[in-house]
């Protein structure tokens, strides 16, 4: 019996010692763990800005000047109740996903990538409440631009350390229609009239076209007969851009003319019809030199100057009309 109450003794013995080096190696884990991320892992402060911080996306515009030197210019305001420092931009080709690329500020002195502090455009300065600021960005190698994401921020004390207005961010999906691509002379969307938004050449209705209602609002079916809108122009004419379809199909297409070169669809490539006629300062929508067209004609746009590739590429995938 003694025997056995020593065995039982010592095994409890063992037990405790057990416990004691389990709790220590706990306690020692633990301990490294907190020196590591200490030392070696980036741990920011939660904080955030002030409810009524905000930022507001009141224009934009996409232009391409020469070859790889595309720009995207915002016009920034502070629609909020207290003053902002700057704010990170990032873009992407796809709206579903998260825009990741980083955009670079044009024409600021100091800057850092995806970063737009507004004290180094208006005299040192944060944007106060409803106050307006330019921006011009730099896409660099982005291909076609369908989202951008704004989080504001506002500098701590040492005017280094951010506070990222997490409440505050702003998706943007961009659509480009012809009026935000530089040159537009004339553009006839056909929503129920044949009035110009561009300068005011207003169309005139030649027979008896119907509006009718598709994915871009309203457009306008001619019946290869007598159909037509007819408007003058004494502005240049270098590239016209319209989407059809005809009477037999069941998609549209996107042509433009920009100074002899045909694009079809957002690629170069020579269109099947092409419905609208130009003679000197006359245009003609819903013809070509000798016979009218029978089908659906929407969007008609006008410039005064060649649309880059890139310009027209945006313009079809902004549409993005699939019936």
């Amino acid at each position: 019996m003694k025997i056995k109450e020593k065995n039982k003794n010592k095994q409890g013995v063992s037990l405790m010692i057990s416990y004691v080096l389990l709790i220590f190696i706990t306690i020692s884990l633990s301990i490294g763990v907190y020196i590591w991320l200490k030392d070696y892992a980036t741990i920011t402060e939660k904080i955030n800005c002030k409810d009524g911080t905000s930022l507001t996306i009141e224009n934009y515009n996409i232009e391409r000047k020469n070859d790889n030197n595309n720009t995207l210019n915002l016009s920034i305001k502070n629609n909020g109740l207290f003053n902002v420092s700057g704010f990170l931009i990032s873009a992407g080709n796809d709206s579903k996903k998260i825009p990741m690329q980083l955009l670079v500020a044009k024409d600021q002195v100091q800057y850092q990538k995806g970063y737009f502090d507004f004290k180094g455009f208006s005299g040192d300065q944060d944007l106060g409440p409803g106050q307006k600021q330019n921006a011009v960005f730099n896409l660099g190698d982005l291909d076609k631009l369908e989202i951008i994401q704004i989080q504001p921020y506002i500098f701590k004390k040492n005017n280094i350390d951010k506070i990222f207005c997490e409440q505050a961010l702003i998706k943007q999906v961009i659509l480009i229609n012809p009026s935000l691509i530089p040159g537009l002379v004339s553009w006839w969307k056909f929503d129920g009239n044949v009035l110009d938004y561009g300068v005011g050449n207003n169309g005139k209705i030649q027979g008896n076209p119907v509006y009718i209602s598709e994915k871009l609002n309203q457009g306008m079916k001619f019946d290869g007969i007598d159909d037509a809108v007819n408007s003058t122009l004494t502005q240049a004419k270098t590239t016209t851009c319209f989407w059809y379809k005809n009477s037999t199909a069941s998609s549209w297409t996107h042509v433009v003319n920009s100074s002899g070169r045909y694009f079809v669809n957002g690629i170069i490539g020579t269109p099947s019809q092409y419905p609208i006629y130009i003679n000197g300062d006359y245009v003609y929508i819903g013809k070509n030199a000798s016979n009218f067209f029978n089908g659906s004609i929407d969007e008609v746009a006008i410039y005064s100057k060649a649309l880059s590739d890139w310009e027209i590429l945006q313009l079809y995938n902004s549409y993005n009309i699939t019936s």
